[in-house]
């Protein structure tokens, strides 16, 4: 058996969510840890998985406290981004609002990833739809559809590793996209 591997996982944005991942590269062994966080009047609201919740005034802080937890890991997983296509008969400013939302994203996920790009080479940024039909199966479907294929995925034993957090989408999310990382690391040393 291959020694254990460590991977971190995020579903960015300004309300989201990470799963450090052990794993052997087949399966997720157990959850390292698990954090959420969501704005408030005056910065951000983390909670962590075992812990309870603490405000830090912006998403450097929490990279930062994500960046303590995973020293040593061997691969991150990010969300990748998109520039959503104008819809046929959708109107100009309902386009330019999906924009802006990319942006904020982007922002955000800048924000997040920047603290903890030096703790490894490997970065996958696997699109939600990509990630989604290798690890959940269920092609590109919308965002609900593929939360409760995640439920069904990720295994009862890393939901209870996860604690109260387990019961958060973005946290089951990120855990299945830990699991993409885990595969892929496992097929790059194929290579």
């Amino acid at each position: 058996m291959s020694s254990p591997r460590r991977v971190l996982a995020i579903d960015p944005g300004r309300t989201g969510a990470a799963v450090l991942a052990i794993g052997d590269g087949s399966s997720i062994a157990r959850a390292g840890g698990a954090w959420t966080w969501r704005p408030r009047k005056h910065g951000y609201t983390l909670q962590r998985g075992c812990g309870g919740k603490v405000g830090v005034a912006d998403l450097h802080e929490v990279a930062c406290e994500l960046r303590a937890a995973a020293e040593g890991i061997e691969a991150l997983v990010v969300e990748g981004l998109f520039a959503p296509r104008r819809e046929t008969g959708e109107a100009q400013g309902k386009h330019l609002a999906r924009m802006a939302r990319q942006l904020v994203l982007a922002q955000a996920k800048g924000e997040v990833l920047g603290p903890l790009r030096s703790l490894t080479p490997t970065l996958y940024e696997p699109m939600a739809r990509e990630w989604r039909a290798k690890v959940l199966r269920c092609g590109n479907k919308r965002r609900k559809v593929a939360e409760a294929y995640a439920l069904k995925v990720v295994p009862t034993h890393i939901m209870s590793d996860l604690g109260p957090l387990a019961a958060n989408v973005h946290v089951v999310e990120a855990a299945a996209m830990a699991y993409f990382g885990l595969v892929h690391l496992r097929l790059d040393a194929i290579d």
